[in-house]
């Protein structure tokens, strides 16, 4: 039975994958900080379907509890098959008024995060010749919106670092793929910071841009989607580094593509709601 370790599982991505894989039969030990207020949905599912689901205790900002609980699974189950890094944090701000903490907070969690599990977990995977570690990233990991400086520049760090990681371990038969899902219907968004208040000189901007992100999590897709699609990049005999996930993520990316990069800055600056609809609409297709 496949052994899968998955961080980030009090809700949304995390929680969807440690469903989504126990169902297809893996041995999944589903990590959170704290699971006397996460674990309800997971542990009544696991009794209710009779799925081989384990919540532990993980908070992957602490080196200590990642090796604890690595060492642990690794004492119950001898390897560890696969990793999944779903654990993560917003990061919401100018980059003038974010505050260094803010980053800080945003780079522990996103890319600290799962280079702790990396780091525990690869020497048995590579002493093993096999195993399997997937990052979660975001459309954030490649393009940068204002008001999320902190978050994208912790997502561009985790893709920088994934690159590495993929070209060393190819070699001892380890697998690295990063998921890069568009908008989802999580509660993660919700956890985001306020827009700036009325006294900032990125007031406007700032609601601006909260709207055109509220519109698109209107049309946010589940985040099973993103457990299906590490499910099929496992099992590809040719796998790829990154996959998209979402077609909002695909319209995204195409739509930057075909942009410079001063014509994407420029959707900063300062424009009406009509002018704003018109730019989503003629670069992007998206209705705001």
């Amino acid at each position: 039975m496949t052994v899968t370790l998955i961080t980030g599982c009090s809700s949304g991505v995390g929680q969807a994958c440690a469903l989504h894989f126990a169902r297809a039969g893996h041995r999944v030990y589903a990590s959170m900080r704290d699971p006397e207020r996460g674990a309800s949905e997971l542990s009544r599912a696991s009794r209710r379907e009779a799925l081989t689901l384990h919540v532990v205790r993980c908070d992957v900002d602490d080196a200590a509890s990642v090796a604890t609980v690595v060492d642990d699974v690794l004492q119950r189950e001898g390897h560890v098959d696969v990793v999944i890094n779903c654990a993560g944090v917003t990061g919401d701000g100018p980059v003038e008024e974010a505050g260094t903490e803010l980053f800080r907070q945003a780079m522990e969690t996103n890319f600290f995060g799962p280079l702790r599990v990396i780091q525990a977990v690869l020497p048995g995977m590579r002493a093993r010749g096999e195993g399997a570690i997937v990052n979660i990233s975001a459309v954030s990991g490649r393009m940068t919106f204002a008001g999320r400086g902190a978050y994208a520049a912790s997502k561009h760090a985790l893709e920088a670092m994934t690159e590495a990681l993929a070209q060393e371990t190819a070699e001892f038969g380890v697998r690295v793929i990063l998921m890069q899902p568009g908008f989802l219907a999580t509660p993660f968004f919700s956890k985001s910071a306020p827009p700036p208040g009325p006294y900032s000189p990125y007031a406007s901007q700032g609601t601006r841009h909260l709207r055109v992100f509220m519109r698109l999590l209107e049309q946010a897709g589940p985040p099973e989607i993103v457990a299906r699609a590490i499910e099929q990049a496992l099992a590809a005999d040719e796998p790829r580094l990154r996959y998209v996930v979402g077609d909002d993520a695909e319209m995204l990316f195409a739509g930057r593509a075909r942009m410079s990069d001063e014509a994407w800055l420029a959707s900063g600056s300062q424009m009406t709601f009509e002018e704003e609809e018109e730019f989503w609409r003629e670069k992007f297709g998206f209705e705001i």
